[in-house]
């Protein structure tokens, strides 16, 4: 068995038995487990599945670490198989562990994490192929795949997403791992662990790990006609069919729900509608030939069909079906109701059937005797009016036929076809003929009371109500409508066949049902159709104006008159005069006379109240007789513009004219306006504006003033200065006739413009009737308009260059290419359009959440695409602006038409709680109107919480203190190594200097006989003094180097000189002194000892200035020289000599003191003599062997 000890001691012998090894694995095996276990359920950031592993694998061995881990993996794949595969992942991190272990890395703090940040690294290599191969790249931790997909939001790739993920983990798990191994470690091998207090500080560092991950673990949740009919006149008429949405082109019933929807039944099946788009109901498997349709009290949707009975709809689905499976007479239904108890009448091609709803949907009734019921009523106290095909008439109450009514007329084919109950109990019941009538209960019997007369309308379908207590009647022919006791046929166009049923929607709309010409929407708007109104046939309308209490109206064929108190049309010898004629301009003076300016033979035409006609043309002065307008000036002239000019008109005589040939560069007049000083301006068809007085042309204004162009077609008073309409713009001129563009206004094809009581312009173009205020118009900033067009009821167009007229009611009318229509200029905006406008659901990456106004809806927290499509159930004409936003994201409201309206699309939403404000404006796009909020919650991903962020940045702080620690740790070693090495070889230099000094010395030495060794022992009592005196060890062994080389100046003494047995002569002693100078020369290049020259060059000098061989004296002797000096002279003294014996040491001392100021340095002569007499130096023991 092969036992691991990271000193190579003696663990074996505490491990060793088979026995032991068992308990080891087991423990370790279990505290794998339970670390796994505890990490998934505190869903900690850790997998704690490692501390068994790296523990075996430490006391027992690699292979015992493996076998322990994969074990593990074996265990745990009983709750997840794909951790079979990361047993390899164990097998790595057992070896890795028993790696460092041998080579003494779990020693200290750095071995630690060291060993912790490959045994990451090993596991982030093995395991992130199976994280991408099993999971996609996710690693299963909470918080490695929380960071997993924060990288895949910012699009990192996955694989390197998926490394960093699996690290996020791993690092800080070996960290925790290898600190609880270290302190374990430490308790079992004891003295053998470098430092107990750092494995005391290891063990709190581990735990306070381990609570900190446990708390931010557990800190977290798993988230998981009849003429006169002014109501036809104000609707506008819109017909469905194959063409714009209903498919087949055909609708038996409509019902409007309380959600605002609209549902259509057809032969081909049940449709939705919102006022833009027809949904059909194809998931609706039983529901394909729908008959008729009703919404009970509680909003549940009846769908009665042909063929497979009735369907209930509730909440988006199909809640019942009741057939005759449930004994249902039949399953052909023809009409429901319920009645005030909530009992359900259906009819059927069969019998007539009582249906409940409480305790279960039953049949709780069936009257045999009502066959085939085709319309059904509920009134009041309990009664129920049922009309069947044989055209019988039923009184239920009490689910019991009470009284049974026939229409007898002695006719078999007039029968009562429908009913309906009015508001004050009456019964109004339809017939096959124009006639309907209305019952009474008197005395507990229905008796009738009226008979009315439908007009032209035949086979009467069905009868409805409105909001306004009028009931409508829908026929075989057409539709018209019980008004106050009085019916009146309503004038649908073509749309005027089979027409069966009709509802009214929320709006006021009115929709009828056609099972063939399908589906017909009249809406009421601010606009009156006096053609349709009085049914006349469609014309171009160049003028209108009132007289005699009349209106008239001029044509492209004539004149056209209608009498407003007869309620009806009026024609006199005016109307068949001009008929066929073009009427251009007609006015009403200040006498009661009619002016009409014709084109065209008559010329203009002046009417008394008695119809008298006076003619006025060429034969009466005027310039010519094709005569464009008419006014009258504030002196009672009228002014009448014509295609050659202008001519003055005054008590019957044409008192002035105007033309070309006055100053009119183009005599074409097509308007003219008096300003309050009586100047005329005269608009003309191609030079501007003709400023006229006095019956005199003073000026023109033209496009070099200003004007946009030269043609001139309307020209109008403001409260200052005034708006001039050319035929491309817009145009303001002020009181000196300085003319600037109104370039900023949004249409340029106009035709005219009024003021009103308020101040606001209305401006009359191709495109409709813009309204604005006189500000916004002068300013010529952004403007802020109303539009009153097509989608607000002006179906027609209006004429160019006509005249309009207001009455003093504030009735604006208007001419168009198709008659003439009228509104109320100070009435117009006074019924405010409501809308329905809500949100059923927003979808989220594909699946639908239902949302609501009172509730918060949370989303997921990994939602990436919002779509929301709100609902505006708006069945006007209307297209209202829509603001809408999404608080807390945007900042800026998006303001569009409803018809640009689509599906708002949001992605990379961050979490948060935001409310999305959807909101209809009023017609400037500015102010609103009604506004729906509602609240979406996207929880915080779990990447985005502050304790994810709190944490990674922390295990990144981790990760790079470490690398910085590392990287230090490296470098340092790096440097104490280099610092070794130096210091190595410096010894090495060092022992060679001193090796090549002491072998100079001894080759000097052995040159000189009379000096064996004599430089060592100088070197010796040199550094015996140094000391003495407090020199450091460093600075005594520069001076041993020095002494030891103080004589090698006698190398270039020859040996003559130098081994002379006898006194030397003054010549040779000369020699001799020059080996001082020699010595210095030598070693002034010796860089190993710093000053090594002083000792050879200066240690012959004497402290009183009489040595050689510079004459120094005292303190100019440098101090290693007289050290130096004092030893030669002592060494000198007690050395034997060829030609003397060695002196008595007394003599010595003598010697020395007698020297001291005057040879040597008197306080190196006190240490020196100090040092023989305490017997430090004592040259005596060179002898006692023998020595000479």
């Amino acid at each position: 068995m092969f036992v691991w000890d990271e000193m190579g001691g003696n663990m074996t012998k505490k491990i060793r038995s088979v026995s032991n090894t068992c308990i080891i694995m087991l423990v370790c095996i279990g505290i794998n487990y339970m670390g796994k276990v505890l990490a998934a359920d505190w869903h900690l950031p850790l997998w704690m599945d490692s501390i068994g592993t790296g523990m075996s694998a430490c006391l027992l061995g690699p292979f015992f670490g493996a076998l322990c881990g994969a074990t593990n993996n074996i265990l745990y794949g009983m709750r997840n198989v794909t951790s079979y595969a990361y047993a390899f992942t164990s097998v790595a991190i057992a070896i890795v562990m028993g790696i460092c272990m041998r080579r003494h890395m779990i020693r200290d703090w750095f071995g630690v994490f060291t060993t912790s940040a490959l045994v990451s690294a090993v596991a982030v290599i093995v395991s992130t192929p199976f994280n991408l191969i099993f999971f996609q790249g996710y690693n299963g931790n909470l918080w490695g795949d929380a960071l997993f997909d924060m990288f895949r939001y910012y699009r990192i790739p996955v694989v390197i997403a998926s490394g960093l993920s699996e690290l996020l983990v791993d690092f800080p798990d070996k960290v925790v791992t290898v600190c609880i191994i270290f302190g374990i470690l430490g308790i079992i091998k004891g003295d053998r662990f470098e430092c107990n207090a750092e494995r005391k500080s290891s063990g709190a560092l581990m735990i306070g790990i381990v609570v900190t991950a446990a708390l931010i673990g557990s800190g977290q949740k798993c988230v998981a006609a009849t003429a006169g009919n002014k109501y036809t006149s104000t609707y506008s008429q819109t017909v469905y069919n194959g063409e714009n949405g209903l498919i087949g082109g055909e609708a038996n019933d409509i019902v409007e729900t309380k959600d605002g929807y609209l549902w259509i039944g057809t032969y081909s099946g049940l449709y939705r509608f919102d006022g833009s788009t027809f949904d059909t109901m194809s998931d609706m498997k039983d529901v394909k030939n729908v008959n008729c349709l009703f919404e009970d009290e509680e909003g549940r949707l009846w769908i009665g069909t042909n063929d497979n009975g009735v369907s209930i709809y509730v909440r988006d689905k199909i809640s019942n079906i009741l057939t005759v499976q449930n004994d249902l007479a039949s399953n052909s239904i023809r009409c429901i109701a319920e009645d005030e108890q909530g009992n359900y009448y259906i009819g059927t091609s069969d019998a007539l059937s009582i249906v409940t709803i409480s305790n279960g949907l039953k049949v709780r009734k069936t009257l045999q005797e009502i066959m085939y019921a085709r319309s059904i009523a509920i009134g009041k106290a309990g009664d129920v009016a049922v009309v069947n095909n044989s055209g019988q008439l039923f009184i239920i109450n009490n689910q019991m036929i009470k009284e049974t009514f026939t229409l007898k007329t002695g006719n078999a084919e007039t029968f009562y076809t429908c009913c309906k109950y009015m508001d004050n109990g009456d019964l109004l019941v339809g017939t096959t003929t124009n006639e309907m009538y209305r019952l009474r209960k008197t005395n507990g019997k229905y008796r009738t009371i009226k008979r009315y007369t439908t007009g032209n309308l035949q086979q009467i379908s069905s009868i409805a109500s409105d909001d306004q207590g009028n009931y409508w009647v829908c026929s075989g022919s057409g539709i018209g409508y019980l008004q106050r006791e009085k019916f009146h046929t309503f004038d649908t166009n073509t749309f005027n066949s089979s027409i069966d049923n009709m509802t009214m929607d929320y709006q006021g709309n009115l929709w009828f049902t056609s099972s063939r010409l399908g589906l017909l929407k009249l809406s009421k708007t601010c606009f009156t159709d006096l053609f349709r109104q009085y049914s006349l046939e469609k014309r171009v309308v160049n003028t209108v104006t009132k007289w005699q209490d009349c209106i008239y109206i001029g044509t492209d064929d004539g004149l056209q008159i209608i009498d407003e108190k007869q309620q009806c049309v009026s024609d006199n010898k005016l109307t068949r005069k001009l008929r066929g004629r073009r009427i251009r301009c007609m006015t009403v003076d200040s006498a009661g006379h009619l002016w009409i300016a014709i084109s065209g033979e008559e010329g203009l035409l002046e009417v008394t109240p008695s119809l008298q006609i006076t003619e006025y043309g060429p034969n009466k002065g005027t310039i010519s007789n094709r005569f464009r307008t008419v006014m009258e000036l504030k002196d009672g002239t009228m002014a009448a513009s014509e295609n050659t000019g202008i001519d003055f008109i005054r008590n019957g005589k044409v008192v002035a004219t105007i033309g070309e040939e006055d100053g009119l560069g183009n005599p074409q007049i097509l308007c003219m306006l008096q300003c309050s000083d009586g100047t005329i301006l005269a608009g003309s068809d191609g030079s501007g504006i003709a400023v006229i007085r006095n019956n005199k042309v003073q000026r023109t204004v033209s496009m070099k003033a200003g004007l946009t162009s030269d043609v001139i077609l309307r020209i109008v008073a403001l409260d200052k200065g005034y708006l001039i309409i050319t035929s491309n713009g817009l145009c303001y001129m002020n009181d000196k006739l300085e003319c600037r563009s109104l370039s900023g206004f949004p249409y340029s094809n106009n035709y005219d413009a009024m003021v009103n009581s308020d101040g606001k312009v209305w401006i009359l173009g191709s495109a409709g009737i813009y309204i604005v205020t006189q500000d916004s118009l002068i300013q010529n900033e952004k403007y802020t308009y109303e539009l009153l067009d097509g989608k607000r009821g002006l179906d027609g167009s209006l004429t160019a260059n006509a005249w309009n007229y207001i009455d003093d009611k504030g009735n604006y009318y208007l001419s168009c290419n198709s008659g003439v229509y009228v509104v109320n200029i100070e009435q117009y905006n006074k019924n405010k359009t409501i809308y329905r406008m809500w949100l059923n659901d927003i979808t989220v990456d594909g699946t639908k959440y239902y949302i609501s106004k009172s509730e918060t809806t949370s989303i997921g927290e990994s939602a990436d695409k919002i779509e929301i499509t709100p609902i505006l159930m708006n069945y006007t004409k209307e297209d209202p602006y829509i603001s809408y936003y999404l608080k807390g994201f945007e900042h800026k409201k998006n303001i569009v038409r409803q018809s640009e309206l689509g599906t708002i699309v949001y992605t990379n939403l961050p979490s948060g709680t935001y409310t999305f404000v959807i909101s209809i404006l009023d017609y400037t796009g500015t102010k609103e109107i009604e506004s729906s909020s509602y609240s979406i919650e996207k929880p915080e991903r779990f990447w985005e919480t502050w304790w994810f962020k709190a944490y990674y940045i922390i295990i990144a702080v981790m990760i790079i203190m470490y690398l910085t620690w590392l990287i230090t740790r490296l470098q340092s070693n790096r440097v104490i190594e280099r610092q070794n090495r130096e210091i190595e070889l410096a010894k090495k230099q060092a022992q060679m200097g001193n090796e090549t000094i002491l072998a100079i010395a001894k080759t000097v030495d052995a040159r000189d006989e009379n000096t064996s060794q004599h430089s060592e022992r100088v070197a010796e009592y040199s550094v015996l003094i140094a000391k003495r005196m407090g020199w450091s060890k460093e600075r005594c062994e520069a001076l041993r180097k020095i002494a030891l080389l103080h004589d090698i100046g006698k190398i270039g003494i020859p040996d003559a000189v130098l081994n002379k047995p006898s006194r030397l002569t003054d010549e040779e002693y000369e020699i001799m002194k020059s080996h001082v100078l020699i010595g210095g020369d030598i070693l002034k290049d010796f860089t190993i000892v710093q000053d090594v020259a002083d000792g050879a060059r200066y240690h012959h000098e004497r402290y009183d200035g009489k040595g050689y061989a510079k004459g120094l004296k005292g303190e100019e002797i440098p101090l290693n020289a007289r050290i130096i000096g004092i030893a030669d002279a002592f060494d000198a003294m007690t050395s034997n000599r060829v030609y003397r014996q060695k002196m008595d040491m007394d003599y010595v001392l003598s010697e020395l003191r007698k020297g001291s100021g005057t040879q040597f340095d008197p306080n190196i002569v006190k240490i020196m003599i100090s040092l023989i007499e305490e017997g430090i130096i004592d040259p005596s023991k060179r002898y006692e062997g023998g020595e000479a």
